[in-house]
This record gives structure tokens, C-alpha cells and sequence, in this order.
């Protein structure tokens, strides 16, 4: 209905055997120190939110889940390229203009039937995924204005994802992106939620 809310987020992600990830809000003002963890592994995703009003962390049970981070369209899979180990690939075209690659996730993995990734044909950098569930197309993800961050890799500082289902999307515009930082597991504990 063109309602726009607009959040200031710090991001921090350590990928491995397991993907860890903080959301911590910084604006607006009411919501201020509120900080989501997730971590997923092979047996699936485990949550917690902090709210600072009461300095309580509780878990998010799997029900509620569904949603994106903190209420934007963007979820965690979108962030976790781990999320498709062990999916079945192909390249389902190669040419000028991008190479398009899908991935079937195994049963029971994802929420999506299959996953189709357009990468540019000349930096090999994602320009769109796109998400479908029963051959409709129901969730696309753009990833525009790269930046070269360190030495030689290069980071969308701008994702647009639009959630076809619901008519929503979330833009994020991204700043002093880090690689590398040698966070550890421990940073991404239910206890540095409140930190």
C-alpha cells in the first residue's frame, strides 16, 4: 500500500560447518538494541531475539520462522550460500549475457523447489536469484552496485528483494562492509545477544 518503515541494522555472518548471523537494529530509536541470532546447520535453523524493553532472550519457535529478518522480505537463506550444499546443480544457460545456474535443494531443505541464480558472464558476481515453489516464481533478490572490499572480492552494496506472494520488499543499501574480521563461534552466542 506504499507504507515504507525504514531500519538501520549491524550485520555480522561467520560461515563453516554451521552459518552464524547477528542482526542487531541501531534506529529507529524504540527498537534500538534489539538483536536476532540464527544459526543453521545440517539438522535445520535455531533462533533467538533480545529485546532490550525487558533484556530478555527467547527462542523462536519454527512456526514463526517464516518471516524475513527482523520483518524484511530478506531471510537468512538468502545470505547463506551454504543453504544449497548438497542441492543438485546445473547450468541451464551460458552466453553474453549472464550464466544462469539452478539449484534443487534436497527434500525437505528449503522451502523453495528450485533456485535459479543469474551470475555476470564477465566477474562472476550474482545479479538476481530467483525463488520458486511448485514452478512459480514467488521471490526474486537483486544484488547491484559491487564494491571491491579487501583485496580482490567484490560485495553488492545494494540487494533488492521483492516477495511476489505478498506484494512486499526490503532494499538494502549496505556500508563499511568487513570481510574477514576472524569472528569466532563464540561471537555469535545466545549471551553476545545482549551485548
Amino acid at each position: 500500500n506504499g507504507d515504507v518503515k525504514s531500519r538501520k541494522i549491524q550485520l555480522q555472518t561467520k560461515s563453516g560447518k554451521k552459518f552464524f548471523a547477528i542482526a542487531r537494529l541501531q534506529s529507529p530509536t524504540d527498537l534500538k538494541g534489539t538483536a536476532l541470532l540464527s544459526i543453521i546447520d545440517k539438522k535445520g535453523e535455531d533462533q533467538w531475539l533480545y529485546t532490550p524493553s525487558n533484556q530478555q532472550v527467547r527462542r523462536i519457535v519454527s512456526v514463526k520462522k517464516a518471516g524475513g529478518i527482523l520483518g524484511s522480505e530478506l531471510s537468512l537463506q538468502d545470505l547463506n550460500s551454504g543453504d544449497i550444499a548438497g542441492a543438485e546443480l546445473q547450468m541451464i544457460r551460458s552466453d553474453s549475457k549472464d550464466i544462469v545456474v539452478e539449484a534443487i535443494p534436497k527434500k525437505g531443505t528449503s522451502p523453495y523447489q528450485k533456485v535459479q541464480t543469474h551470475f555476470s558472464p564477465t566477474q562472476f558476481v550474482p545479479l538476481r536469484t530467483e525463488y520458486f515453489q511448485a514452478q512459480k516464481l514467488v521471490k526474486t533478490v537483486e544484488f547491484t552496485d559491487y564494491k571491491k572490499v579487501g583485496d580482490h572480492l567484490w560485495r553488492a552494496q545494494k540487494i533488492i528483494v521483492k516477495n511476489l506472494k505478498n506484494g512486499r520488499g526490503t532494499e538494502l543499501v549496505l556500508s563499511q562492509v568487513k570481510v574477514n574480521q576472524d569472528l569466532k563461534e563464540e561471537d555469535f552466542s545466545v549471551s553476545a545477544l545482549k551485548d
